[in-house]
């Protein structure tokens, strides 16, 4: 099957990810000329104490960072699925790229939500689904075990 968007990709990271890591106040991305391989940090993120590294979905080498999101990390927050993207890649392939895409990605992007709310829920006392917001990030309200098992479960992180 062939790859829909090339061998030239942009890398950034969803909704579902920005919930858990809002509050972002600086990035590190690795440099142009990177090789990645699949699980490689591509990006490492600092919420308030807090750094988590994201792996990568891909292998292939580093060809564009987003300067202007390193510059205003708050670019990641107001528009992830826009000038919010982290890097652009030239893939090995043209195979596909792991992830959700088209219709099944409405699904799978509400289902994640749901199941980020019941993680929230459960370890933080509060009835998202009942239209309860969070007072803060969840990178300054979760306990460190709990912290690393939403960053585990929802972002893929070591």
């Amino acid at each position: 099957m062939k790859n829909l968007w090339g061998r030239n990709v942009k890398i950034g990271l969803d909704d579902v990810a920005r919930r858990i890591v809002s509050g972002v106040s600086s990035f590190t991305l690795p440099p142009v000329g990177t090789r990645l391989r699949r699980g490689d940090p591509i990006v490492a993120l600092r919420c308030g104490q807090r750094l988590v590294a994201i792996p990568s979905p891909v292998d292939g080498l580093v060809l564009e960072r987003n300067r202007s999101l390193m510059q205003e990390p708050s670019l990641f927050e107001r528009e992830p699925y826009g000038d919010g993207w982290l890097l652009r890649i030239e893939t090995e392939s043209y195979g596909p790229i792991e992830g959700v895409r088209g219709a099944a990605s409405k699904t799978w992007l509400r289902e994640e939500n749901l199941r980020l709310n019941h993680f929230l829920e459960a370890r933080l006392g509060m009835a998202a689904a009942d239209g309860g917001t969070l007072t803060a990030p969840p990178s300054s309200l979760l306990p460190d075990d709990a912290w690393r098992e939403a960053t585990r479960s929802f972002l893929r992180a070591a």
